[in-house]
């Protein structure tokens, strides 16, 4: 319940149902939930940009997992750390911490882990400027989603491509990309990050002289983060 309140961007109900579940988890010696529980309040917190909470509930969880010898949970949490830290424009570091997850060989047993991981190793990349590494990763990203029916991940994964193009001065391309993105992640109920698909909208729409469309897109934008408090 808690994952489906995040995914839908009720942030605030999505804490009170993590807490709800570590602590049920703490009562009854469920080790492997409480790492979860805490690994999961992780996502919701950098959701919100409580950055610093975010990373403490992460490596709780990923020390957690390592005490445990729950390798898949290690690889999320490692996953995650290195999102947080792309966001927070510490590349070097979000690239060591999935050098460390592509050694626990996550393919193996966790594809979903996996999909994740090369679109975390794509948006580093592109980053970085490195347009071939990144288009190399998100290939393969792509290809997994696909293959296990992840549509939240292929709209991201669209987003990455979307980017791409945009970098490349195709802007057109990008564009529909983005609005095909934008598509997926309304009907998965993804507030905001279809809002993140109109405000890059807004942005490419600027970049082109539509500023009709630019100001259209980023009210819409602004109108639907503001609606989950994102």
């Amino acid at each position: 319940l808690g994952l489906l309140a995040w995914e839908q961007s009720r942030f605030g109900e999505a804490i009170a149902l993590f807490e709800q579940a570590l602590a049920a988890a703490e009562k009854s010696g469920d080790l492997e939930y409480v790492t979860k529980s805490i690994a999961n309040l992780g996502l919701v917190y950098e959701a919100v940009g409580e950055f610093a909470k975010a990373r403490d509930r992460y490596l709780t969880a990923l020390e957690a997992a390592r005490a445990r010898e729950d390798t898949r949970s290690e690889g999320r949490i490692l996953v995650n750390l290195a999102a947080l830290d792309r966001r927070a424009g510490e590349l070097g570091t979000a690239l060591a911490w999935l050098d460390e997850a592509r050694a626990l060989d996550l393919g193996s047993y966790d594809p979903t882990g996996e999909e994740a991981l090369w679109g975390q190793v794509a948006s580093v990349r592109l980053q970085l400027g490195q347009a071939r590494l990144a288009v190399a990763a998100l290939d393969t990203a792509l290809r997994l989603a696909r293959a296990q029916g992840l549509r939240q991940a292929e709209a991201a994964n669209r987003e990455l491509l979307a980017e791409v193009h945009r970098l490349a001065g195709d802007h057109q391309r990008a564009l529909r990309l983005y609005e095909q993105a934008a598509t997926l992640n309304e009907e998965l109920g993804l507030a905001t990050e279809a809002g993140d698909d109109l405000r890059a909208q807004a942005q490419i729409g600027a970049a082109l002289g539509n500023l009709p469309l630019a100001r259209r897109r980023a009210a819409e934008a602004l109108a639907l983060h503001r609606s989950v408090d994102a």
